[in-house]
């Protein structure tokens, strides 16, 4: 299974990137390292439901470890922020 990476998106302050289609547990282990860090204001939340179910996709997000404030962005502050942006 191919795996979700963050090429490009480290390099281009200007691009965010929702993450649909995939479980977390999936991403590679850079992408994993710089979601709290560098791209923890451009990382988005995005389900492929029905694929997979909300409680699943977030209960693996949670096993991240990530912390509340960082999850709280990808959830919906990081849409939110960016959807404001755009003026919309």
């Amino acid at each position: 299974m191919a795996k979700r990476d963050d090429r490009g998106v480290l390099h281009k302050p200007n691009v965010w990137c929702e993450l649909h289609g995939w479980s977390p547990k999936y991403f590679t282990e850079e992408l994993k390292r710089e979601i709290p860090r560098r791209l923890a204001n451009r990382v988005m939340f995005a389900a492929d439901y029905p694929l997979f179910r909300y409680e699943r996709l977030f209960a693996d997000w949670r096993e991240l470890s990530y912390s509340e404030q960082v999850l709280e962005r990808v959830f919906c502050g990081n849409a939110a922020a960016l959807l404001a942006r755009l003026g919309r």
